[in-house]
């Protein structure tokens, strides 16, 4: 669900088609998110609170469309991500066994991650256009923008850094550096322990069965 709406959200927004795609993708991975978060009572509840002040915001931003309504909803979109982010890292970190849903729990941290700085970096270009230089020509409307800010927001987080969109304004600087370097240790450090500790449960319980 997170791929789809991270290659929905990176093909643009001007085919109508792609447009309602993206917006019921969107809906239906804040409602995976809340499913995944569920077996914790407050944080259910808390997650239910954000997306729902997502969703009515992104309500105002359709019917009357303002810069201000965009930036808000982006906001929203950003912290209702890091919110379900926080609480599954949490769940990963305490678990005691660690299995093939757990490193898949990892990875899709890693991708909400990627999203929550798309997010943000758009809400920064919406609410200080120019925040970013491109290289090729770029569309007017603000909407426009989540598109190739997704895109190099993934490009950030893989370290790949093709150069063709560069942060400008110094806020995004600082969120492209903190996202490069998550890129680098969040897999090197967290998924390589976990998947160590999956190969190591598997020898145990090999060996277990075999005596």
């Amino acid at each position: 669900m997170l791929i789809g709406l991270g290659l929905l959200g990176a093909a643009g927004r001007t085919d109508p088609t792609l447009n309602a795609a993206l917006r019921t993708s969107a809906v239906l991975t804040m409602l995976a998110m809340l499913y995944v978060i569920r077996r914790t009572h407050r944080s259910f509840i808390a997650g239910c609170f954000l997306a729902a002040a997502n969703l009515v915001l992104e309500l105002f931003r359709i019917l009357a469309p303002t810069p201000e309504r965009l930036v808000s909803h982006e906001l929203a979109s950003a912290v209702f991500y890091s919110f379900t982010g926080v609480v599954l890292l949490r769940s990963i970190v305490r678990v005691r066994r660690v299995t093939s849903h757990t490193i898949s729990a990892a990875l899709c941290v890693y991708l909400i991650v990627g999203l929550v700085f798309g997010i943000l970096y758009t809400a920064i270009d919406n609410a200080r256009p120019g925040a970013f230089h491109r290289t090729y020509d770029h569309p007017t409307l603000p909407q426009e923008s989540n598109s190739d800010l997704l895109y190099f927001s993934f490009c950030t987080l893989t370290t790949v850094g093709y150069g063709d969109i560069c942060p400008v304004h110094p806020f995004a600087r600082v969120l492209a550096i903190f996202e490069g370097c998550f890129g680098m240790m969040y897999p090197s450090i967290l998924i390589a322990w976990l998947v160590g500790m999956y190969i190591v449960h598997n020898v145990q319980r090999s060996g277990d069965a075999g005596s």
